[in-house]
């Protein structure tokens, strides 16, 4: 899929664990763990909006999108800074 969301990379750039999160927000460790992997099919705007405010980033930072990925490693390589130089 061509879109992706970045929490396990947002989280992890601020040393959060999955359960921190969920205190903190309210939002479900079954949640955060579809999503942190990627599973999830939707996002609730409330859920989004509600993680965006904590982590302090916009929906446009939440999530990652390239409309034709080559192969399935395109979005972890755009979060090394491999751009297939």
């Amino acid at each position: 899929m061509a879109i992706r969301n970045n929490l396990a990379v947002l989280m992890a750039q601020r040393m959060l664990k999955a359960n921190d999160v969920s205190i903190a927000t309210g939002i479900s460790r079954s949640t955060l763990s579809g999503l942190v992997n990627n599973k999830s099919k939707m996002i609730q705007f409330a859920t989004l909006d509600t993680l965006c405010r904590y982590l302090k980033v916009t929906p446009a930072e939440f999530f990652a999108y390239d409309p034709h990925p080559t192969d399935e490693h395109w979005y972890y390589d755009s979060w090394r800074g491999n751009h297939g130089d």
